[in-house]
């Protein structure tokens, strides 16, 4: 059993989901012609993280007084498509073994990160191979598959995101990667 999973590596779309629609149509057209199954895009990209004081003071007067806009959850659920069990641990879960260790408990063969790493230059530059090296130990500890989806190119003279969009193997080795300041997407057959 195959599933040919594709992992978008995007620009920074923040408050403009009419552009994120527009990106996410360009992506699923490039991805329904290559014949992938599963599309990954990075971590909250249809609205982008909320980046400033009016945004903020918008999001509360809308919606978080209610009902927050993210809940901490408490379960690590796992998926099946075409054969292929996978589960996701989003951006900063990958620090953690546990997070990992549980989708794998769950016999998951591949897990997706959906990342966020938009960053002041010098910590982007600092971790623009931690990220690998932080995955890697991830797969080593699980022998999951690990493709990952992230977020590319300058928000002002200060912020700037290197990705990595990426799939790593089993073996820990990095088989395939969208370069740093470019949107693309990798495309990846997972088999089982």
């Amino acid at each position: 059993m195959t599933l040919r999973v594709g992992a978008c590596q995007t620009p920074e779309l923040l408050g403009d989901v009419e552009a994120a629609l527009v990106c996410l149509q360009d992506f699923a057209t490039r991805a329904a012609a290559q014949g992938v199954d599963l599309l990954l895009f990075p971590e909250c990209f249809l609205q982008g993280y909320l980046v400033d004081e009016q945004q903020a003071a918008t999001a509360r007067r809308t919606s978080w007084p209610a009902s927050p806009c993210f809940h901490r959850g408490d379960a690590y659920p796992t998926f099946d498509l075409r054969g292929v069990r996978f589960g996701i641990n989003i951006c900063y879960d990958t620090r953690f073994a546990e997070a990992a260790a549980a989708v794998a408990a769950q016999g998951a063969h591949l897990l997706l990160v959906p990342a966020q790493n938009m960053m002041r230059r010098e910590a982007a530059h600092r971790w623009q191979n931690l990220h690998h090296t932080i995955r890697a130990e991830r797969v080593r500890e699980t022998g999951m598959w690990l493709v990952s989806a992230d977020v590319t190119g300058e928000r002002d003279e200060h912020r700037v995101g290197l990705g990595p969009t990426s799939v790593i193997d089993p073996r820990a080795e990095v088989v395939a990667q969208v370069p740093p300041m470019t949107t693309g997407m990798v495309v990846a057959d997972i088999g089982i």
